[in-house]
């Protein structure tokens, strides 16, 4: 194990010493291309696992194994994802493997954060490209994000006070029940995971879905707002607000 450890470590510090750039495309030998090693990149929502691709091309006729370690980023191990460090074997004519690395939920309302997948091998192989980024999209918080802006709606002739426009009624407080649930004379307002066939979102764009662009008669979300109900909706239009 102590040998193991120290692989990865040496293919990780070599790895930084090499700015983690590609090292080119799989070297041609009279026996055809010598297998070359890459891993992608990926994006997730704070919550769900990040699932890295190890992939070989071509293929190789004998077991491929691999080391693989995260570090580095601005995302913080252990807080913000589960590390891993290990090695793993793509078989013989197998193209790729996948590693899962688990991200965390917090409570922090905070910018996109990211951190390094870093693989490496013994094998007589070619590593074309050795680092994968994840990238980790905050999770958004309905009361504290979502609530506020939707507030701005709630006004006489809109959505909060009679009479109530388009039949949309998001109540008092554009609670998450209330606006979640919201059916208006164009049906329901959220298609959850799909913004783009929401006409929530679709009403604060420009050009508006249809009709006048929400919230009427003042200022328009401005794109980092309308982001935030994208996202919210893309995320599922869940109700929420912390681990």
């Amino acid at each position: 194990m102590t040998t193991r450890f120290l692989l990865v470590s040496f293919a990780l510090v070599l790895s930084i010493v090499a700015g983690c750039s590609d090292m080119g495309d799989p070297v041609a030998t009279d026996n055809g291309p010598i297998p070359g090693l890459s891993v992608n990149d990926v994006t997730v929502v704070e919550g769900d696992s990040a699932q890295f691709v190890i992939t070989i091309a071509p293929t190789s006729s004998s077991d491929v194994e691999v080391s693989f370690v995260t570090n580095g980023g601005t995302a913080t191990a252990s807080t913000d994802y589960n590390s891993r460090l290990g090695f793993v074997t793509i078989p013989a004519d197998s193209s790729s493997v996948t590693i899962g690395v688990a991200t965390n939920l917090d409570s922090d309302i905070e910018g996109a954060e990211n951190f390094n997948f870093i693989i490496g091998t013994t094998s007589s192989v070619t590593v074309a490209d050795s680092l994968g980024v994840c990238t980790i999209s905050q999770r958004i918080h309905y009361d504290a994000q979502v609530q506020p802006l939707l507030q701005t709606c709630l006004t006489v002739g809109c959505h909060g006070t009679p009479p109530i426009s388009g039949g949309l009624d998001f109540g008092t407080t554009a609670d998450y029940g209330m606006v979640r649930n919201a059916i208006g004379d164009h049906g329901p307002i959220i298609v959850a995971g799909d913004a783009s066939a929401s006409n929530l979102y679709g009403k604060l764009t420009n050009p508006p879905v249809f009709v006048n662009r929400m919230p009427l008669g003042k200022t328009p979300f401005t794109a980092d707002e309308q982001a935030i109900i994208r996202d919210w909706i893309n995320q599922g239009a869940a109700d929420f607000t912390g681990p």
